[in-house]
């Protein structure tokens, strides 16, 4: 349509501002809200994290930066050798690619989430993260 409803750059500040008025309006901020919710650009399946690590735009619309906002790639029963990677490379550590740690590491965390309920979404505790593969544990503990 070629009007310019907001000037350059104010769209990354929707996140922002959505959680402003949250906090003023003590209410809670919606966690699946579109966009602005902290679980808007969440991802856990496997073959989702998959996808997402070779083309964003596979489930993304939109880049989380767009609006404001993060992608998060979670680790739960449902995680595969993606979200893994994807952890470990979040966090600069080096692996070779034919390591078989990650595979190791997201069966073990399946064990463990299909145990604990409670743990589904979380980042996974130090005793269950391969950090200790790569050297530097001292990231990764609670």
């Amino acid at each position: 349509m070629g009007r310019e409803v907001l000037p350059k750059g104010q769209l990354r500040k929707l996140t922002d501002l959505s959680r402003y008025v949250a906090e003023v309006a003590n209410v809670g901020q919606w966690l699946h809200a579109p966009y602005v919710g902290n679980a808007a650009f969440a991802h856990k399946g496997g073959m989702h994290v998959s996808a997402i690590r070779r083309h964003t735009k596979t489930y993304e619309h939109v880049e989380p930066e767009t609006v404001g906002n993060l992608r998060r790639v979670l680790i739960s029963d449902l995680s595969g050798r993606s979200n893994i990677l994807s952890k470990i490379q979040e966090t600069g550590l080096k692996f070779k690619a034919h390591d078989p740690t990650p595979k190791r590491s997201s069966m073990r965390s399946r064990s463990l989430s299909t145990r604990d309920s409670s743990s589904r979404g979380r980042t996974p505790r130090s005793n269950c993260w391969p950090a200790a593969r790569w050297g530097n544990t001292s990231r990764f503990s609670n």
